[in-house]
C-alpha cells in the first residue's frame, strides 16, 4: 500500500514537472515569437528608412544634375545672346561709319555741318580764345572757308569771342579735327577715328553691362 502511494506521488510530481516544463516552454516560445516579431518590425522599419534615404539620395542626384544642365543651358543661351547682341552692335556701328565716310567723300552739306559741330564741340572744352584747327589735307580748304561760321557758332554756344585759324600743317586722319590752343598745350581730339573709338568703347561698355542681365 505504501509503495502504491509513493508511486502515485511520484506520478503527480512528474505530471507537475511536465506541465511546468510545457508552460515554461510555451512562455519561452511566446517570448521568442514576440522578440522575433519585434526584430522583423525593426528590420522592416530599417529597410523602409534605408529605402527612403536611397530615394532621397537619388532625388538629390537628379536635382543636382538637372541644376547643372539648366545652368549650362543658361550659360550657353547667354553666350549666344551676347554674341548676337555684339554682332548687331558691330553691324550698326559699321553702317554708321560707312555712312560717315560716304558723306566725307562726297563733301556733302551734312559733312560740312558735321565739321562745324566737331570744331565747336572741341572748342567748348578748351578754355582759350585763340584756337587752332588741325585736319587732313582734303578738309583744309573747307575748314578755312568755314572758319567765320565756326567762330560765330562758338560765340553763340559758349558766349566767347574766339579767333579760329586752320594750321598750316595737316594730320593723317579719315576726317574730323583736332582743336588746340595757340600754344598747343591743350587739345581736343575730335577726328573721325577718335569718334569711332569712342563709339566702340561705348558699345563695349554696354556689352559688359549686359553680362549682369539674366537671359
Amino acid at each position: 500500500m505504501q509503495v502504491r502511494d509513493e508511486a502515485e506521488v511520484l506520478k503527480v510530481l512528474v505530471e507537475e514537472i511536465r506541465r511546468a516544463a510545457e508552460s515554461e516552454a510555451s512562455r519561452i516560445v511566446e517570448e521568442a515569437m514576440r522578440k522575433a516579431g519585434g526584430i522583423i518590425e525593426e528590420a522592416k522599419r530599417e529597410a523602409e528608412s534605408l529605402r527612403a534615404r536611397r530615394l532621397e539620395e537619388v532625388r538629390r542626384r537628379i536635382r543636382a544634375e538637372a541644376s547643372k544642365r539648366i545652368a549650362a543651358a543658361k550659360m550657353r543661351l547667354r553666350s549666344e545672346y551676347l554674341s548676337a547682341r555684339e554682332e548687331v552692335m558691330r553691324s550698326l556701328l559699321d553702317a554708321a561709319i560707312e555712312r560717315a565716310l560716304r558723306h566725307m567723300s562726297e563733301g556733302s552739306d551734312l559733312y560740312r555741318r558735321g565739321l562745324v559741330n566737331l570744331v565747336v564741340e572741341a572748342a567748348a572744352s578748351i578754355d582759350s580764345t585763340r584756337l587752332v584747327i588741325l585736319c587732313n589735307e582734303r578738309d583744309k580748304p573747307l575748314l578755312a572757308e568755314l572758319a567765320p561760321e565756326i567762330a560765330a557758332e562758338i560765340k553763340a554756344r559758349t558766349g566767347r569771342d574766339a579767333s579760329v585759324r586752320v594750321a598750316d600743317e595737316t594730320i593723317r586722319c579719315m576726317g574730323g579735327v583736332i582743336v588746340c590752343d595757340e600754344d598747343g598745350k591743350v587739345y581736343y581730339n575730335n577726328t573721325v577715328e577718335a569718334r569711332i573709338e569712342s563709339l566702340r568703347r561705348g558699345a563695349l561698355t554696354e556689352l559688359l553691362r549686359s553680362l549682369s542681365v539674366d537671359v
